[in-house]
């Protein structure tokens, strides 16, 4: 993804006869979710029979730090239009409902396992 970024500020610069210069100023490494959790989740979505999509996220969460020391699973509910980390973002009341359903039951394996 950073490749493909860099790929087009140059094209646009180049595009407007403009030079830039990229210095990265820190650069965090994907976090990698606990199997455990993860498992959990996926399970309690096919125990509520809701649909669910593996996804890499790209944004920059608290499961990003917090994974390097504890646990860390993630989980997303649709957005209309998938406009997120905006003022206009808008779930369903549906949508929020299945995932706090998804949230408990994956707390309560994750308790039953231990």
């Amino acid at each position: 993804m950073e490749a493909a970024l860099i790929e087009l500020a140059h094209d646009c610069a180049h595009q407007h006869r403009l030079e830039i210069n990229l210095s990265p100023i820190t650069r965090i490494p994907a976090a990698q979710m606990t199997p455990l959790i993860t498992q959990c989740i996926e399970k309690a979505c096919a125990t509520l029979g809701v649909s669910y999509q593996e996804l890499a996220s790209y944004a920059s969460h608290n499961a990003q730090i917090m994974s390097t020391f504890v646990p860390s699973g993630m989980f997303f509910i649709p957005s209309v239009g998938g406009i997120s980390h905006n003022p206009a973002e808008y779930s369903h009341w549906e949508d929020v409902v299945n995932g706090t359903n998804v949230m408990l039951h994956t707390i309560l394996m994750l308790a039953l396992s231990e």
